[in-house]
Order: structure tokens, then sequence, then C-alpha cells
């Protein structure tokens, strides 16, 4: 499949179309859905070559994990990409503070729907067509690209391809890479501060989650067996459950499906 005519019987849109299907396939390998995405991006942009790589934001430690983008950039492309990946990591590190105006400066994507919209937008480099898409949590920040055809007319009607495609990308790449990282308690810290329970109610469902009797949890945090109680009854609704079970259920399902 290629995008060549967006005017055509649809036919660019369907193309698209497919790649969402592939991209949102339950994946469980990173390499594997890495390779997927590289050659399905291929074909839609009847690219030669297809790049898929992450960096450590945090360490800036690059891995490949489909091709080199770095070795088969000219040098002002591969200055600019390194550039483009520093800044990442300046917002990330900025990202991590609790003022105010650091958290409006990189969440005001949220107003459109798209938390990465401020960084995440299709970019050419040279003759590359691609995309960095930043996974806060983790801190990893993948690319991809694909090698444009030689002299093409269509660079932008590619570029307005990718840009439909990031969103799923982000959405995406974002669960498989978060499935990939330890079950800790800061990780289900974070994914239930927006269900409203307190720190103390965080810690009791997290040895909950890991098969505490009240008695044994009431033991390892220093409370009564009825303060558990008492937290985990409060704990309950804002979890959406009823009981102990459903809730074992819902934790488990927030760690994988973040």
């Amino acid at each position: 499949m290629g995008v060549n005519d967006h005017s055509v019987n649809g036919s660019a849109t369907s193309h698209v179309d497919e790649a969402v299907q592939v991209i949102h396939l339950q994946w469980e390998d990173q390499t594997d859905f890495a390779a997927a995405v590289a050659e399905t991006l291929r074909a839609l942009f009847t690219a030669d070559t297809a790049f898929v790589g992450s960096t450590d934001i945090r360490t800036g430690i690059r891995q490949s994990i489909v091709n080199d983008l770095l070795g088969d950039l000219d040098s002002k492309s591969s200055r600019l990409l390194r550039r483009t990946i520093e800044r990442f990591s300046i917002v990330f590190e900025e990202r991590r503070g609790e003022g105010e105006i650091t958290k409006r400066s990189v969440f005001e994507g949220w107003t459109q729907g798209n938390p990465y919209a401020v960084l995440s937008r299709a970019i050419i480099l040279g003759n590359k067509l691609g995309a960095l898409v930043p996974l806060w949590e983790t801190g990893i920040l993948i690319d991809f690209f694909v090698t444009l055809p030689g002299k093409t007319q269509s660079r932008l009607i590619y570029r307005h391809s990718l840009d439909r495609l990031i969103p799923h990308l982000e959405i995406a790449a974002a669960r498989l890479w978060r499935r990939s990282q330890p079950s800790t308690p800061e990780r289900l810290l974070k994914r239930l501060r927006n269900s409203g329970l307190t720190a103390r109610e965080i810690e009791i469902v997290w040895w909950l989650l890991q098969g505490k009797t009240n008695p044994e949890i009431a033991t390892i945090i220093g409370v009564s067996v009825q303060t558990v109680k008492n937290h985990l009854g409060s704990a309950y609704p804002k979890l959406g459950v009823e009981n102990r079970g459903a809730a074992f259920v819902q934790l488990s399902d927030l760690l994988r499906n973040p």
C-alpha cells in the first residue's frame, strides 16, 4: 500500500486505516511491535527503509530496535535530531518538577486531546520523514522514520498522513512499553492518584494486590486491622468496585493497561 494520491477514491484514507489496525494489535513484544510498525510505515509511504529506535530521555542512551537511524542521516540532520532529543530531555526534567508553570507548559497539549501535541509532530530530516514520541512515564523517547522516495512531490501529503498516525503510535507504544515496566508501589501510586485515593489507601490496596490479608497488611504498615478495613471500605467506591475480589481484578488491570 502507498500514499500516492489523497484524492483518488479515498484510497489513502483506507491505507492509513489499515496501518492504524496494525499499530493497535495487542502486541506483547517490543521488537515485534517495532518491526511490524516499521514494515507498515515502509509500505504506507512506499519507502525503501524504515527506522524505529528508542532513547532513554534521562541518560541519552539510544537503542536501535529495527535500524540505526543516526548512521543513515546526513551530518546536518543528525545534529538536528540530537538537539531535538536533548530538548525532550530538558522538558522531561522540567516535567518532573512541581511548579504550575512547568505543568502548564508541558501539558497544554491536553486541551487538544493529545498530551504530546506540543512535541510530537511529523518532521522531515533530509530525505527522512518521521516522528518522535515521548513516553513520559517510562522516560523513553521512541522515533519512527522512513526514507522518502527520491524527488517525491508528495512530501506534504506524506507528512499529513504521518501526523494522523502519531496519536495511534503514542497510544500503542505507551501501552506496550508500560507493560514492560516492573510493578512497583510508585508506579501503582501514579495510576491511582487520579482515582482520588489517599496515600494510605494506595499503600493498603498495593498490599492487597500482593495477596496479603488484612491482618498481614495491618502488621506490615503498623495499624489496626479495623483501620485497614476502614481504608479499604473508603477505597472500593473510588475504584468503582464493591469488594476485595473486584478490587484485585481492577488493580491488576490498572497495572497491565495503564
